[in-house]
């Protein structure tokens, strides 16, 4: 009743701080709570020591300001982590949420309008580059945070894949691309994330024009990471077995095995004529490692050389065939990065007696038993590489590629296969926290020099397959073209006559497609944006409110994700721990504010299910123990359920 009897609007209950802002007398409103019963969503306070952990306000004020008024910046950032934790998936839909609850739950009277929160993004979002910059600094961060977590050199796993925003607008007509998840060739603009192990985000890096993922690690993926990531000391011990090695079900720990292999192949290498080198390393689950008798003309210039054999990569890139190119592989190799991906180019399969069983121990703690088997090979460009592959039930071999040169022959296996992760992290935060939404409708120009696909050379290859199909249809028509058995005159004629008609027709298209390929030759496939015509030239949508908003949503997921390993310890299925802080999420709960005692009580209400509440009460107390203060205030959060002590 308060809050639509407010003299300036719903819930505007401040009326002083709010004619001192409009006035600019006021840089920014003070957060004050009052004691307030079964707030709405108020349990997504739940989640305000792993956003603040994560880093949400660490360097606000570093790079964004706003100007006086009566929002804080701190509380613009936080509403829309929270906005984002409650599955509110577009500015939009802020227009459905209870603003003077929500104002409780930030310290202040209401939420701000529609329009509002546009203006604050619009304003922060104003220099193109920022939002770039601040997610690079949070990425540095985590980066560096999980490299410390690790137990060795070398172990850094960083998952690089593309993902594709659909666009239905009518702005600009932008470029097609294929949507392998709906088969089909749409527009959109193509985002290519970096993710660690287990799916968790880092950043991510948005193609304007798209050059395919060859590029994107090139130009931007590699050197942000270079700079990111830590350089590490080089192992003493090559033959050292990396962390967590999981042993075959012989007994013999498979990162000893490996680097038995590793060694053998060194070995062997060395001793033989680099021209006329062995190119396979066999390395069975119950046997020794063997040198192969087929043979290769390159040298080695890969990590099994003597050279680089004791060498840790910095870091280790994971990617699907899309990037396979053994001159990017070379590359990397010459930065001291490890590859780990698909074998596009397999040659015949390996003997069955090859494979043994080997215990493989996924991130989540899966446990599986696979057969497996190691060589070496030499890709085309001579680039000496190690060679696992997977027997599965069908008796299909799948080959993997790595660069690695002591990542244990079960890890190489799980880890390609923990790529899926980041799959499924692309579907969960697509469904779940919008990923795909355009947050402002508008374009911007891209630079003249931009090269972009030339639609002439795309029309020819067009034109050229049509021709090719209805060549290769004359062809089976001429072929299928025959006379009975006693054909009469006027079967004979009609026989001639009709193929004639299709030799003829055959001898047209030959023409048409020698030209075609003719005109293909002098037609560039890229040409600068400049020399398209006005009409078929594009612009990009802009980026910066975008990659802004991603950041926000990447540092709500991150917490989310830290809030599970927190819950997913008191549950009896691990999988219901997302499930479950999404409830306590939009859980109503009391906020008793203390401010002699200078604390924020968040009391939740109870979810009706014993073991859901026996959860959620061991998350209070952890969350308790972290002593975290409201941003901006000296209140220390304490969190509990409605009748705990």
């Amino acid at each position: 009743m308060a809050d639509s009897q407010a003299p300036l609007g719903h819930a505007t209950t401040r009326v002083l701080d709010r004619l001192l802002a409009s006035c600019g007398m006021l840089t920014a409103a003070g957060l004050e709570f009052a004691p307030a019963d079964d707030v709405p969503q108020a349990g997504v306070l739940c989640a305000l020591p792993a956003l603040l952990t994560e880093g949400l306000l660490r360097h606000t004020r570093t790079f964004y300001t706003l100007p006086a008024g009566y929002y804080p910046l701190e509380s613009i950032f936080l509403y829309l982590a929270l906005l984002a934790l409650v599955r509110c998936k577009s500015l939009e839909q802020t227009r459905y949420q209870a603003p003077g609850e929500w104002g409780r739950i930030l310290g202040l009277d209401r939420l701000p309008e529609v329009k509002t929160l546009r203006s604050k993004i619009a304003t922060l979002c104003a220099t193109q580059g920022q939002a770039a910059q601040w997610q690079s600094c949070l990425a540095k961060e985590w980066i560096e945070a999980s490299s410390e977590a690790q137990l060795a050199p070398g172990e850094g796993l960083f998952y690089v894949d593309g993902h594709v925003r659909v666009y239905h607008g009518q702005l600009t007509a932008l470029p097609r691309r294929y949507i392998a998840r709906q088969r089909l060739c749409l527009r959109g603009t193509t985002d290519y994330w970096v993710n660690g192990l287990g799916g968790q985000p880092f950043f991510v890096v948005t193609a304007a024009v798209n050059s395919g993922l060859i590029a994107a690690l090139r130009d931007h993926v590699i050197p942000q990471l270079l700079l990111a990531c830590p350089e590490r000391a080089p192992s003493v011990s090559a033959g050292a077995a990396s962390p967590g090695t999981v042993e075959s079900q012989g007994g013999v720990g498979a990162g000893a095995k490996a680097a038995e292999c590793a060694q053998a192949a060194t070995e062997a290498l060395d001793t033989l004529d680099l021209a006329t080198a062995s190119t396979g390393i066999v390395a069975p689950a119950a046997s020794t490692a063997s040198i192969s008798e087929s043979s290769a003309s390159a040298p080695s210039t890969g990590p099994a050389t003597a050279s680089t054999a004791a060498a840790w990569p910095r870091f280790t890139i994971v990617f699907d065939r899309e990037a396979y190119s053994p001159q990017l592989f070379s590359e990397l190799h010459a930065q001291n990065i490890a590859i780990l991906t698909y074998h596009k180019f397999p040659d015949q399969p390996w003997p069955e007696s090859e494979f043994g069983p080997y215990t493989l121990r996924r991130h989540n703690g899966e446990v599986l038993t696979r057969h497996l088997a190691e060589r070496g090979t030499r890709l085309s460009n001579g680039l000496f590489v190690r060679e696992v592959r997977l027997l599965n039930a069908d008796g299909h071999q799948t080959s993997i590629l790595t660069t690695h040169p002591h990542m244990d022959l079960p890890v190489v296996a799980t880890r390609l296969a923990d790529r899926w992760a980041q799959e499924n992290w692309f579907k969960y935060t697509r469904e779940d926290f919008g990923l795909d939404r355009i947050i402002e409708h508008g374009t911007t120009p891209l630079p003249e020099p931009t090269e972009v696909v030339n639609p002439a050379r795309r029309r020819l290859e067009a034109d050229l397959r049509h021709s090719r199909t209805k060549q290769q249809r004359l062809l089976a028509q001429l072929g299928a073209h025959e006379l009975p058995a006693q054909p009469s005159p006027e079967q004979t004629d009609a026989y001639q006559t009709r193929g004639a008609e299709l030799r003829e027709a055959l001898k047209a298209e030959g023409d048409r497609i020698d030209e075609y390929k003719q005109q293909r030759a002098t037609t560039p496939n890229k040409v600068p944006l400049s020399e398209l015509p006005e009409k078929e030239r594009f612009a990009q949508l802009c980026p910066e409110s975008k990659h802004f908003i991603d950041t926000i949503k990447v540092l709500a997921y991150r917490a989310e994700s830290a809030l599970a390993g927190e819950v997913r310890e008191h549950l009896a299925r691990s999988d219901d721990a997302r499930a479950l802080l999404k409830r306590v999420f939009v859980t109503p709960a009391n906020l008793r504010p203390d401010y002699e005692a200078k604390t924020l009580t968040v009391e939740l209400h109870r979810l009706g299910s014993a073991l859901q509440d026996a959860a959620v009460a061991q998350l209070c107390e952890t969350l308790t123990a972290t002593e975290t203060s409201f941003p901006t205030t000296d209140l220390r959060l304490i969190y509990r359920q409605v009748g705990s002590p």
